[in-house]
């Protein structure tokens, strides 16, 4: 997900530059300081990579497609569109080009199979089904279910297509959030996926978690920070929920939890290992943490791209993001860049260390 406006899949080439291939694209596109210049960055960047890759020409066939919101001209209104970058009119499949299609006059747009061969009734029948949709006016996962019930049927008979799917609304409107729906390959599967997110020079990356229930109470301090007790901690402890309300009373909006397993392998790497030691650290980084979110999350530098939403975060974000604020010599540049992917990590360290007193949590 680009800035809650573009929604981006691929299909081709499962890892580039020694990265798979959707976080290669999250980092990317978090670099760019616009969304032209974006997509120009992946064409560039791509072309460069797929240069280095030896193989056969019909193996390097690879397009990333993103569907949303594009201004024509810069001050224009934003309209509904799909963007294709891909190697396809490269003889040799090393060169990517960017072209985009406005919806213009008509009510829906499928895009053309890039993959795998869709037979012809397969897609008539979704053209028709989605037609009925629309002039029903029924809910969006209506027609989520539609798509996926298509990708299933083509998996029947073309083993390559996976089954397990992820879909994403996007609006036009700056307080409307993009949402998202995981269906697994097998519905007592209790596994979920969430997209990446870049934006404005942050990237995050979605995970498969395992669906554990988080029913219990408050964990005491000294247990220890494993997944059960730390989805608790995030949901039911008071210094948490100051901290959301504070990250809420500047216009932004706060997920329930976020990347857990991320989450505690940082805390792990910290030596966190109870949850009173993450009380503390929110406790005690509330007289300047505190400006570092506002400064971090709300910064106009760079200015936030016209017509899109601005950034959330998550219970779980709050606490990394102090995590990494106390702890500079553990998440330096490149730590968070290559092993979390966290996309210009020095943006954040550098308000950080305007802000941070000269002391360390214990």
């Amino acid at each position: 997900m680009f800035c809650s406006s573009m929604a981006f899949a691929y299909s081709g080439i499962a890892e580039i530059e020694g990265i798979a291939t959707d976080r290669w694209l999250a980092r990317v596109l978090a670099a760019a300081p616009s969304f032209d210049t974006a997509l120009q960055s992946v064409a560039e960047r791509a072309s460069n990579a797929f240069k280095k890759i030896s193989c056969r020409h019909s193996y390097k066939r690879h397009a990333f497609v993103g569907v949303g919101f594009c201004q024509l001209f810069p001050d224009s209104e934003l309209r509904p569109c799909q963007v294709t970058i891909s190697n396809f009119s490269s003889p040799n499949k090393n060169t990517f080009t960017v072209e985009a299609i406005f919806l213009k006059d008509k009510p829906f747009l499928v895009c053309p199979p890039i993959g795998a061969l869709v037979p012809d009734e397969f897609l008539k029948s979704l053209h028709k089904n989605i037609r009925a949709c629309l002039q029903h006016h029924t809910k969006p996962t209506e027609i989520m279910r539609l798509l996926a019930e298509a990708v299933r049927r083509l998996s029947d008979i073309e083993p390559t297509v996976g089954k397990a799917l992820l879909a994403m609304v996007v609006s036009s409107l700056d307080f409307d959030l993009p949402i998202f729906l995981h269906s697994p390959a097998n519905s007592p599967d209790r596994n979920w996926d969430t997209p990446n997110f870049a934006c404005n020079g942050v990237s995050i990356f979605g995970a498969v978690e395992q669906n554990v229930p988080v029913l219990g109470p408050l964990p005491l301090p000294g247990s220890p920070t494993n997944l059960q007790n730390y989805q608790l901690f995030l949901l039911h402890s008071p210094e948490v929920q100051r901290w959301v309300e504070f990250v809420q009373s500047l216009g932004l909006s706060v997920d329930d939890l976020g990347i857990v397993s991320r989450d505690l392998e940082m805390l792990h790497e910290a030596g966190i290992k109870t949850i009173g030691q993450i009380e503390v650290i929110l406790h005690d980084s509330d007289s300047w943490g505190k400006q570092v979110l506002s400064d971090y999350l709300v910064s106009h530098e760079p200015a936030p791209m016209q017509g899109y939403g601005r950034i959330s975060t998550s219970r779980g974000g709050i606490v990394v993001q102090m995590l990494i604020a106390n702890f500079p010599e553990v998440f330096t540049p490149d730590v968070l860049l290559k092993k979390y992917y966290w996309g210009m990590p020095e943006r954040f360290l550098s308000v950080a260390a305007r802000h941070r007193p000269n002391r360390s949590i214990v």
